[in-house]
């Protein structure tokens, strides 16, 4: 096995430190230390998945390739329905609900509305490509946070205050996973928030 091969597979554990300060804070609750434990497996999983992405360079290229097809696909769509008048805009309609009545609810939907959801497509898929901004990193990132945030209200039964106030025991806890993880912590403040209420 090469070095390489073994950094990734070694397995990830918090350092002593990371888990001195977090028993130092949570010990004295009777579900802190459970906590802890959730929140190192969090992390552990966090940094696995991570890691593994990173190792499939081909799968990545691929992802990236497919997204920009999607792309273009969503933004000829869009820019075609945009090219239709009303009138056809409802034939079409009724010809989507012809083929396909399971799916399609005139009285739901719009051809309109298909395009802004084509619209949404093309740029959820724009971040996946390779120049996009808050793509699969961004999403991973988002998910570790909402993990440790529902591994927070599980163990203690209320919802934390999305602050970085020095008392906050969920901002504390966050700010250690995120460093045990190796990830920046910078902008704790905006990810934290927008990564519970997106």
């Amino acid at each position: 096995m090469n070095v390489k091969a073994a950094e990734i597979v070694k397995p990830f554990r918090f350092s002593d430190r990371h888990k001195e300060k977090l028993v130092e804070r949570f010990a004295k609750n009777p579900k802190g230390l459970r906590f802890v434990g959730d929140i190192q497996k969090i992390v552990w999983l966090h940094v696995s998945n991570r890691d593994g992405n990173k190792s499939v360079g081909a799968a990545a290229i691929a992802m990236r390739s497919n997204a920009s097809a999607v792309v273009k696909a969503a933004k000829q769509l869009k820019k075609s329905v945009g090219l239709l008048d009303d009138g056809e805009k409802g034939l079409l309609g009724q010809l989507m609900w012809t083929v396909d009545k399971q799916r399609y609810a005139p009285a739901a939907f719009s051809v309109d509305q298909v395009a802004e959801a084509a619209y949404v497509l093309e740029q959820a898929a724009r971040k996946l490509t390779p120049g996009g901004r808050g793509g699969r990193t961004s999403l991973q990132l988002d998910a570790l946070i909402r993990e440790v945030y529902v591994a927070y209200v599980v163990r203690f039964g209320s919802n934390p205050e999305l602050s970085l106030a020095k008392g906050n025991d969920f901002a504390f806890a966050l700010k250690i996973c995120l460093n045990a993880a190796g990830e920046q912590t910078k902008t704790l403040s905006q990810l934290m928030r927008n990564a519970i209420n997106s």
